[in-house]
């Protein structure tokens, strides 16, 4: 059964950016003449791919050659395309984790999508975690978000903390996972700890608890996989710089 909720979730997805109704294991490509190189969304077995008509063969050509399924994994990958279309990577900077620098202007975005629902779900248990409910001093979220942030605490100050936004939609019964721990206290499995707590509430609903974190995020990446979330694909856009436009 999560099997179909997973591969449901891929053909919502995969429409939802890129307007295209794609069948499992179907291949769509397309060209553009916008300043968009070149775009890879892959859901499940699902793949969409949009290129500059200029580099539509060599991009086919590519990944006719490698396992996109593997490659989409690295943070290396956007470098191995533009090799791989005669075009100079050093002129592309890949938009980091977090910590964006001033002045600096990203051409490569680079996702990754994780999917949980209970049959996968694996928590991690603590007894270090507090709940801070909607109407607390410390509560920041909007309302678009669940009313509860599932936190640790040190000293009455919050130093990780996993919450999520229920989707709606096409994506109803589905919430997306967003979770911050601050720098000094990393490393300590806070967020692990966080992430369970939230996650836990959102499958034991029956909803599916949606993760997508940037390829280099590999702390982000780890905890997801800790706790069973499933990677089912993910989305490389990269973009021309002006001296080539």
């Amino acid at each position: 059964m999560y099997i179909e909720i997973i591969n449901e979730f891929s053909e919502k997805s995969i429409y939802e950016r890129t307007g295209k109704h794609i069948a499992n294991h179907e291949i769509v490509y397309e060209t553009t003449a916008s300043n968009v190189i070149c775009r890879i969304v892959q859901s499940c077995d699902r793949l969409f791919i949009s290129s500059d008509i200029k580099y539509s063969t060599a991009i086919s050509d590519y990944l006719n050659k490698v396992n996109l399924s593997e490659k989409i994994s690295s943070p290396c990958f956007y470098k191995e395309i533009l090799d791989a279309l005669g075009i100079y990577s050093n002129e592309f900077i890949l938009e980091p984790s977090e910590e964006f620098l001033q002045d600096i202007s990203y051409n490569c975005y680079h996702t990754l999508d994780y999917i949980c629902t209970s049959k996968n779900f694996k928590p991690f248990y603590s007894d270090e975690i507090s709940e801070i409910k909607c109407g607390d001093s410390r509560f920041i979220l909007d309302e678009t978000f669940d009313g509860t942030m599932y936190c640790v605490t040190k000293q009455n100050r919050i130093v990780s903390t996993g919450y999520y936004k229920p989707n709606v939609g096409i994506f109803d019964n589905t919430c997306s996972m967003q979770v911050f721990t601050k720098p000094e206290y990393r490393n300590r499995d806070y967020g692990k700890m966080t992430a369970s707590a939230a996650t836990k509430h959102i499958v034991k609903n029956e909803k599916c608890a949606l993760w997508v974190c940037q390829v280099e995020n590999q702390a982000s990446r780890k905890i997801a996989e800790a706790l069973g979330y499933v990677f089912i694909g993910g989305e490389v856009k990269i973009t021309k710089p002006s001296a080539i436009l």
